[in-house]
């Protein structure tokens, strides 16, 4: 099996749904873009990167959990 050629493949898939997870919008300024994050998003990728640490999971569920309770 040709591994370089699969991950070829597979990481622009990886990529977009990437982006459809962090980004909700972007607007297009003739100086500049405007990028809105989803938050969300983010905690779930941290998330997702940390399963193999419970104990960070926890904390920062937990941590946001709070901002978000408190309008941050």
């Amino acid at each position: 099996m040709n591994l370089e050629g699969l991950s070829k493949e597979l990481f622009p898939v990886h990529q977009k749904r990437l982006v459809t997870q962090l980004i909700d919008n972007v607007t297009v300024h003739a100086d500049r873009l405007d990028i809105d994050f989803n938050l969300d998003g983010l905690m779930d990728l941290i998330l997702e990167l940390l399963t193999d640490h419970p104990g960070l999971v926890r904390t920062y569920r937990q941590l946001y959990s709070s901002a978000k309770s408190h309008g941050l």
